[in-house]
């Protein structure tokens, strides 16, 4: 049901036009709500269409415009640059819709979570890599049904009518109207706001907007509160998730999990922090259920209980024992997605100069930290996982500051400040958001130092000076 009534009207508008305006004033108006799709990298985009013979403006809003003039209905993502999906590669694919979901967040200041096929391109393979390697919670198509009933595929949600068709769109609405159905029912929307210029239909749209709206039997919401229900808090403001860490004393040294857990809450996120660890461990052990480690990771993953779950290998193996790693990596990142997961790569760093395994192995410390991070990323690539930069970070700050130190007396476990900058490199990845200026110092008590963990973190992940 939606909010106690078995009835609910949403309505889908693509391109994020400035005739949007004029719409969201009447939807406004006659209490109804929408969603807006839009495509990042065009906004502040000035343009005109041809349409039918008729020239229309698609101008886009400023970036800087978007979160007052779509206030109080819900922005969705449209891809990047309005991308063909099913002619780009996976790589591509993620990058267009993840991208465009996560730079909308930080625009809007919630999490995005619906997306709309730019032409309503799709194909299982489009499909597959969305539900496996992207947030997005549903996406719609143009294809459109005359059924009201919900839709279980969520990634391959149809309409029901397009607003240009309007003898359906009247005949529809009275239909969806007079019934008094015993099972949810879902009037679903869509167009482009610019369309209305083509044929100077304004008036018919305020017609329509007038028969459907104001009917007490009916839940009038965007798409989010109409498709995924009042129930869906999980990836609201990225709270309430489920983190599980397994890995070695690169991990349990300093209690990595807990430091990420302040971080995040101390910025007002909620989460909950698990981790299996051991020292030396390999992924490879961990992957393994006969081991006693891994019969944890095994019951751990069994139930489901987590949202993100990362992964950290042994310091050197990613290079000495990189089939090794590779093969166990595949493995888990398979059983993590299947419990509906997200594996995360913890990149760790090289050995301080002076450390024997540098001479044993040739190694300098920015050699083995390259060396590393080359490794990490390309797992992360092949299984189109996230990779958590840490290891960058910690060179770039062993480099270019190295009065702070990061690294244990033993010259490779990670001091305190060395933790706080794991941490702080997770929490940029995993919230997208910047970690520059957040409240919580672990260890470091000299402000300019943290500034300067914060600023490489940031750098690191985002791959820009703050």
């Amino acid at each position: 049901m939606f909010h106690g009534k078995m009835k609910a009207v949403t309505f889908s508008y693509d391109d994020a036009v400035t005739q949007d305006q004029r719409l969201i004033h009447m939807f406004n108006q006659y209490g109804l709500k929408c969603t807006f799709n839009i495509n990042y990298d065009y906004l502040g985009v000035a343009r005109s269409l041809i349409r039918q013979g008729v020239t229309v403006a698609h101008c886009k809003p400023q970036p800087s415009e978007v979160p007052g003039i779509y206030a109080g209905h819900e922005v969705a993502g449209h891809t990047l640059t309005h991308a063909h999906l099913p002619r780009v590669t996976d790589d591509e694919i993620i990058r267009q819709v993840e991208d465009d979901l996560q730079k909308l967040s930080e625009l809007v200041g919630y999490e995005v979570v619906g997306t709309v096929f730019p032409c309503g391109d799709y194909d299982d393979r489009v499909i597959n890599i969305m539900k496996n390697h992207t947030t997005a919670a549903y996406a719609r198509t143009t294809e459109c049904t005359d059924s009201f009933d919900p839709q279980e595929d969520l990634l391959r949600f149809k309409a029901n009518v397009h607003h240009c068709s309007w003898d359906k769109l009247f005949a529809m609405a009275k239909e969806f109207i007079e019934m008094k159905p015993d099972t949810p029912q879902i009037f679903y929307i869509w167009g482009h706001a610019y369309e209305f210029d083509i044929d100077n239909s304004w008036d018919k749209m305020e017609e329509f907007c007038k028969l459907i709206s104001g009917h007490e039997d009916i839940f009038y919401g965007t798409n989010k509160e109409v498709l995924l229900g009042e129930d869906y808090t999980r990836r609201e403001n990225n709270q309430d998730l489920r983190y599980l860490f397994i890995g070695n004393s690169y991990t349990y040294v300093n209690k990595l999990w807990d430091v990420f857990a302040e971080v995040a809450r101390s910025e007002g996120y909620r989460l909950t922090v698990d981790h299996v660890t051991k020292g030396g461990y390999r992924l490879c052990q961990m992957n393994d259920p006969e081991n006693e480690k891994g019969a944890i990771v095994s019951e751990k993953l069994k139930d489901g209980a987590y949202d993100v779950v990362f992964l950290q290998e042994q310091s050197c193996a990613p290079v000495s024992e990189q089939e090794s790693f590779f093969e166990a990596s595949r493995s888990l990142c398979e059983r993590i997605r299947a419990i509906g997961a997200r594996p995360v790569f913890y990149q760790t760093w090289g050995r301080k100069a002076g450390h024997e395994i540098l001479a044993e192995f040739g190694w300098t410390p920015e050699g083995m930290s390259r060396a590393l991070a080359e490794s990490y990323r390309a797992i992360g690539k092949e299984m189109k996982a996230s990779v958590s930069p840490v290891g960058d970070a910690f060179l770039d700050v062993y480099t270019n500051h190295p009065e702070i130190e990061l690294y244990h007396e033993d010259k490779t476990h990670p001091s305190a400040a060395g933790t706080y900058l794991a941490a702080l490199c997770h929490y940029a990845k995993l919230y997208r958001k910047s970690p520059i200026g957040v409240s919580y110092r672990f260890g470091v008590e000299n402000e300019e130092e943290a500034l300067i963990l914060q600023k490489a973190a940031h750098k690191a992940v985002f791959g820009e000076e703050s």
